[in-house]
Parts: structure tokens; C-alpha cells; sequence
């Protein structure tokens, strides 16, 4: 894979996070929102208490994110380990976060964007492309692809 190519895969995968986020948004689910206050009658405990919180935690973890998706994009080798560090942390906090409902499209997008996450991370570590990141940017060879 070329570095173009492994560029593409990154800016489809900020490009389907945006757009699992600006679905569930802008296009909500009222079954899915019946069920978060239906759970949250029953026991708040099921959902995340302080939506402050929850919002200055996904405020850093969008920056963080940017940031790291740049330096994806230009092969820094430190947004490699950014990158294995994000995932890490974030898989197993899923369980910690509450109830989770979705409707169809958005297990879907959430399905697509994990795959597509390890893919990257298998990517990063495993293949051809991890030399781009050793190599750093400034010292690309000139007849490297992309």
C-alpha cells in the first residue's frame, strides 16, 4: 500500500466518524430515545450522569483525535503510538458507559468504523506502510510512491 492510499483510509475513517456523529444528531431515532427514558425512569444508573462531563471528555478526545489524524496523514512516527494508545483506552471503557441503543444505520457506521479501526492499527504496525512512519517526513525517498 502506498502512502496515498493508507492517507485515503485515514480520511475515510475521520470521514465516516463525522458522519456516524452528525447522523445520530441531526437524524435522531425517537424508538431510540424512548428507550433511553424509559431505562433512565427505571434506573439512572444506565446512562452517563453529568452531560458536562461527557461533553469536555469528548471535546479531548476530538482534539486528540485531529491531532492524531494529522499526523497520520503525515507519517509521524509518534501518531502511530498516538493512535495504538487511543485504541487501546477506548474499547475497554465501553463497558463503563452505560446503556448503548442504536438503530439500524448506526451499528452499522459504528460496526464499519471499528473494523476499519483495527484495520488501520494492523496497518500502522504490520505492513509496509509502518517503514513510512520510521522513516519520518523529511526523509522520504524520491522515487517513493505517493
Amino acid at each position: 500500500m502506498n502512502k496515498n492510499k493508507f492517507r485515503l483510509v485515514v480520511i475515510a475513517l475521520l470521514f465516516l466518524n463525522i458522519s456516524a456523529v452528525a447522523y445520530e444528531i441531526f437524524l435522531p431515532d425517537s424508538l431510540v430515545e424512548k428507550v433511553y427514558e424509559y431505562s433512565y425512569e427505571i434506573d439512572s444508573r444506565f446512562l452517563l450522569g453529568d452531560p458536562e462531563i461527557l461533553l469536555a471528555y469528548a471535546g479531548i478526545l476530538l482534539v486528540v483525535a485531529l491531532v492524531n489524524v494529522v499526523g497520520l496523514l503525515l507519517f509521524m512516527n509518534w501518531a502511530r503510538y498516538l493512535y495504538l494508545i487511543g485504541f487501546a483506552l477506548v474499547f475497554p471503557i465501553g463497558p463503563y458507559t452505560g446503556l448503548l441503543v442504536q438503530n439500524d444505520i448506526s451499528a452499522m457506521l459504528n460496526n464499519i468504523i471499528s473494523i476499519m479501526s483495527g484495520f488501520i492499527l494492523a496497518l500502522l504496525f504490520f505492513s509496509p506502510v509502518a517503514s513510512y512512519f520510521q522513516k519520518g517526513i523529511s526523509r522520504v525517498q524520491k522515487n517513493d510512491p505517493g
